[in-house]
């Protein structure tokens, strides 16, 4: 299985006959080349996390583009058919507890929750907007905002892929349903860093909960400005270091490849 990072939440998962694309969302980094059509052909399936609009916005012309399968839950679903206008064919309505396989990959859907964002995350990110320089600041600010009101979370789910006796677990964003029974023996964790002050201790209680022999961090570029913010993720390599050696901490690069 290999997987490679578009940026945000967005990552190419392979195997040998199919692959998948998570929550494809690129188009407002500026840090970031566009994601090419090209790139999209890559993908054969769309997977989708939850409704907000940096996993979702995107969907629309990717898929008028390359007309693949978006599986997600049936509310988000009904959103992307009735408010952006996407093919209902496409939709593929699942549900936690699902488990189906597409072509030689194992599909497991699982209930999660969203991170719930914090008053320092929200001041710092005020003070952020309101510092100049101011060029476009608001313009991006204002589409951002009408966005995510058009994009209501709706369902957060887990995606679990199982390949050549691999598992990989991937969550869309950092926070878990209590009372979900997760698999413990995952072979690695894509988790997201993004939405809280303390990320570094939400993400190693996820490690807590879920025994992993690695972690591919994702979400934690500057993906959206000016709401988003490049995240700091050696505080939870250091803190792994501590509670959790033997697990693996695997920080991506724009399109780089990284193999389970």
């Amino acid at each position: 299985m290999e997987l490679c990072w578009y940026g945000n939440a967005t990552i190419n998962i392979s195997t040998a006959k199919t692959s998948f694309i998570t929550d494809p969302f690129i188009t407002r980094n500026p840090d970031l080349p566009p994601l090419r059509v090209e790139d999209v052909k890559k993908a054969k399936h769309i997977l989708v996390g939850h409704g907000h609009f940096d996993h979702i916005a995107d969907i629309p012309d990717f898929v008028k583009q390359v007309p693949i399968p978006i599986y997600t839950t049936e509310r988000v679903g009904n959103m992307l058919i009735n408010n952006w206008g996407v093919d209902k064919d496409l939709i593929r309505a699942v549900k936690p507890g699902d488990s189906f396989e597409v072509e030689d990959a194992k599909l497991t859907v699982y209930s999660a929750k969203h991170v719930k964002f914090d008053l320092p995350l929200i001041a710092s990110t005020a003070a952020t907007i309101l510092k100049p320089p101011y060029k476009d600041k608001f313009k991006m600010l204002k589409k951002n905002l009408m966005d995510h009101k058009k994009c209501p979370m709706c369902d957060c789910i887990a995606w679990q892929i199982e390949y050549d006796n691999k598992k990989l677990l991937h969550f869309s964003s950092l926070a878990l349903e209590k009372n979900e029974n997760y698999p413990t023996d995952s072979d690695m964790l894509c988790l997201p860093f993004q939405g809280h002050s303390r990320l570094d201790k939400i993400g190693e209680g996820v490690v807590q909960q879920i025994p992993t022999k690695s972690v591919f961090i994702h979400h934690y570029d500057n993906a959206f400005p000016p709401i988003s913010r490049h995240v700091d993720t050696q505080p939870f390599s250091d803190l792994m270091k501590t509670t959790h050696p033997e697990v693996k901490i695997i920080l991506p690069k724009y399109r780089q490849v990284v193999e389970l």
